[in-house]
C-alpha cells in the first residue's frame, strides 16, 4: 500500500516509469461507459503504437489498473481496450502506454501454439507466369468489349491488368477459400489471424460504379459491394474516395478520408482476428503500410471466403491493375 501510494503521488515525475513507458497523457474526453475506451485528442492523427501494449492508468475509480489496448482511431484519438477497465475511464485521467504487451495478449501468447507464432503465406501472386494468369488459381470474368484480363510489365511491376468499357465489369476472383471469421477463433481452433494484402494501381478512379466496386473477401463468387457479409475496400462519394468496410449480415463499418491517390501504386493490407477472452473479432486496415481504421464490430463471420477483385464501370471507361496478393493465417494473433 505504501508502493502504491507513492506511486499515485511521483507517477507522472517517476523516470522508471517513463523509461517503461512509450507515452504519457491526460484523457480529454470520456470513455464508453463500461471502461472499454478511453479518449486523447492528442494522439489524433498519430500512427498506431499503442495497439497490443498495456495501458496503466493514474487515477480515478480503475486507478492503477492495466489493461490491454486492442485497437486505435487516429481520426478521434480513441484506445478500445479489452478486457475493460473496472469502470468508466473520465476525462482528465492520466495514463501511461507502457512498453510492454497486454496483460491479455502475454496470456494468450503462453498459452496457445506454445507461445509461437507460425506465420504462414498459404497463397502469393506475383503475376509471374510469361503464360498469363493462372487458371488454377483464379477465376476470370473479362469485360465484353473492353480490354480482357491479362499479365505482365507495368513500370518495375508485374501486374494483372484489365480495362473495361462504360457499364462494363472485371473480375478477379480466387478459386480457393480462406477462414477470415474472427467468432471463431477459439481456444478449440487453430487459426487465430488472417491477413489480406495486394498492390494495386486505378486509372479512371471516378469511372467506377461504387455501388458495386468491391477489392477484398467474399463468401460467395459473384457477390460486390452491395452483398451481405463480406469484408474488404470500398468506393464512396461522388470522387470515389476509398473506404473500408466490414458487413455482418447487414450490419457495416466502414470509414474513408484516407487522403490516397489511387492513380498511383498503393499497397492494401487487411488484419482479421479474434483477440482474447471475452470473444472480440475485429480487423484492423493499413493503406501503405500506415493503420487508417480498426474495426471492432460488424466484421463477417463463421464462412470461408474467397478472394474477390471486383470492378465494374458507371461513368466510363477505367483501369484496374493488380501488383502483388498475398494471404495467409497464423496460428497465434500477435504482432
Amino acid at each position: 500500500m505504501v508502493m502504491q501510494g507513492n506511486l499515485h503521488h511521483s507517477l507522472d515525475r517517476d523516470p522508471i516509469f517513463r523509461a517503461l513507458s512509450s507515452f504519457y497523457g491526460i484523457t480529454t474526453a470520456d470513455g464508453l461507459a463500461g471502461g472499454t475506451t478511453l479518449v486523447c485528442s492528442i494522439l489524433i492523427g498519430s500512427n498506431d503504437f499503442i495497439t497490443d501494449k498495456a495501458i496503466l492508468l493514474q487515477s480515478g475509480l480503475a486507478s492503477f489498473e492495466d489493461a490491454g489496448a486492442i485497437g486505435f482511431d487516429p481520426a478521434t484519438g480513441t484506445i478500445t481496450i479489452n478486457p475493460a477497465f473496472s469502470s468508466q475511464v473520465r476525462a482528465g485521467t492520466p495514463f501511461y502506454v507502457l512498453n510492454t504487451i497486454s496483460p491479455a495478449l502475454a496470456a494468450l501468447i503462453m498459452v496457445v501454439a506454445g507461445g509461437g507464432i507460425r506465420p504462414n503465406v498459404s497463397f502469393y501472386e506475383g503475376w509471374q507466369d510469361e503464360a498469363g494468369i493462372d487458371l488454377t488459381a483464379w477465376a476470370i470474368t473479362n469485360p465484353a468489349t473492353g480490354a480482357p484480363w491479362t499479365r505482365g510489365a507495368f513500370g518495375e511491376s508485374l501486374m494483372a491488368t484489365s480495362a473495361p468499357n462504360l457499364g462494363e465489369n472485371a473480375r478477379l476472383r480466387s478459386l480457393t477459400r480462406w477462414i477470415a471469421s474472427p467468432d471463431n477463433y477459439l481456444a478449440s481452433k487453430i487459426i487465430r489471424r488472417f491477413t489480406l494484402e495486394f498492390e494495386a494501381i486505378f486509372g479512371g478512379v471516378a469511372n467506377f460504379d461504387n455501388a458495386n466496386f468491391f477489392l477484398g473477401l467474399t463468401p460467395l463468387v459473384g457477390d460486390t459491394r452491395a452483398n451481405m457479409n463480406i469484408l474488404g475496400w470500398t468506393l464512396v462519394g461522388a470522387g470515389n474516395a476509398l473506404q473500408t468496410l466490414g458487413d455482418a449480415g447487414g450490419a457495416e463499418r466502414a470509414f474513408t478520408g484516407f487522403g490516397e491517390n489511387l492513380v498511383l501504386s498503393n499497397k492494401f493490407k487487411i488484419e482479421v482476428f479474434r483477440f482474447a477472452a471475452p470473444a472480440v473479432g475485429y480487423s484492423r486496415w493499413y493503406l501503405n503500410d500506415v493503420l487508417v481504421a480498426t474495426h471492432v464490430d460488424n466484421n463477417p463471420s463463421n464462412m470461408p471466403m474467397y478472394l474477390n477483385f471486383y470492378a465494374p464501370t458507371a461513368g466510363g471507361a477505367a483501369t484496374i491493375r493488380l501488383g502483388i496478393v498475398r494471404a495467409w493465417a497464423e496460428d497465434i494473433a500477435y504482432i
